[in-house]
């Protein structure tokens, strides 16, 4: 057997690995692994949670990247684990930071940044990140996962916080949460609003006289509803009229009176409601930063639907 052929088979495998490891957050070392003809995963496929402690804990060393909400800096990141858990760093690191809307929860980001920090020190194999906390944090931390390109490690709280909305019905607080993230959360705030929709057609809200006072002073989320319904009605017709069922046709008719009826009463002060809010945006948007107030989940809709972009800082 020749030298070489022994100095090749007494490569130790875990030498390798870290010199791998170290390839996905080094760019010279990636070249020179790449050389040597081994495969870099990408960065969607890789889950530091997989890693042995003594690669996790490489990461969290080198230079810091400060996160920004808005102006300010809210956090910072190794800029090592940055490149290894975000799928978007290209996009998210630009002129040496990371810069998230001024609009940002730092709940959220301060739990998604100790979550890795834990990933990256303990000795044990990473758990989970627990989802014991409050639908809104919930909400939060997957949000500025989305933005940040690091899905992956919140995936089950999104599961979770689906399943929690799709309780029927939700509580008024959960409602609340995702109205707050309707923006963030699109497809969730869709299915709420699928689900609310529902009981309203068919009459089934049991404290009917409650959820009205709550739809009238959440007038976007009962548009949304009457919208909703609306085109369910439109499509019922549709397909009654198509197979020439003039009963079901008839039905459908009386079924959209009654959900009109019902609406009525939150439409006769709805302009007044709009200008409440036009209001109470400009006097809470108004003067400094630190005197400015913030917003409400409708306030915060109601600026973005009129001016096009999020609210001013400290609102």
């Amino acid at each position: 057997m020749s030298t070489n052929q022994t100095q090749t088979q007494s490569v130790d495998p875990a030498r390798q690995a870290l010199e791998l490891c170290r390839a996905f957050v080094d760019q010279k070392s990636s070249k020179r692994i790449q050389a040597k003809g081994a495969a870099i995963p990408e960065v969607g496929d890789i889950d530091i949670r997989a890693w042995a402690k003594q690669f996790r804990s490489a990461l969290p060393k080198g230079e810091f990247v400060p996160i920004y909400v808005g102006d300010a800096i809210a956090t910072n990141i190794h800029k090592p684990l940055l490149k290894v858990v975000s799928t978007k760093f290209d996009a998210v690191y630009q002129d040496g930071a990371v810069k998230l809307p001024a609009d940002t929860d730092e709940v959220g980001l301060d739990r998604l940044i100790g979550y890795l920090d834990y990933v990256c020190g303990t000795s044990k194999k990473p758990q989970p990140m627990s989802t014991n906390m409050p639908l809104f944090d919930m909400l939060s931390v997957c949000a500025v996962a989305s933005s940040l390109g690091m899905d992956k490690y919140v995936d089950h709280v999104y599961k979770k916080s689906e399943a929690i909305l799709r309780i029927d019905p939700p509580l008024y607080e959960h409602i609340d949460a995702i109205t707050f993230f309707r923006p963030e959360h699109t497809r969730l705030y869709n299915i709420v609003v699928q689900n609310l929709a529902i009981r309203v057609r068919d009459a089934t809200i049991s404290d009917a006289e409650d959820f009205d006072k709550y739809l009238s002073n959440h007038l976007d989320l009962a548009e949304a509803i009457e919208a909703t319904n609306d085109a369910f009605t439109a499509k019922q017709l549709k397909v009654a009229e198509a197979k020439g069922r003039k009963a079901f046709r008839g039905k459908a008719q009386v079924v959209r009176k009654e959900v009109q009826q019902r609406q009525t009463s939150l439409w006769a002060d709805k302009n007044a409601r709009r200008q409440v809010l036009v209001q109470s945006c400009a006097q809470k948007s108004s003067g400094p930063v630190e005197k400015r107030k913030k917003f409400t989940a409708d306030e915060r809709a109601h600026w973005i639907s009129v001016h096009g972009k999020q609210p001013p800082k400290g609102c």
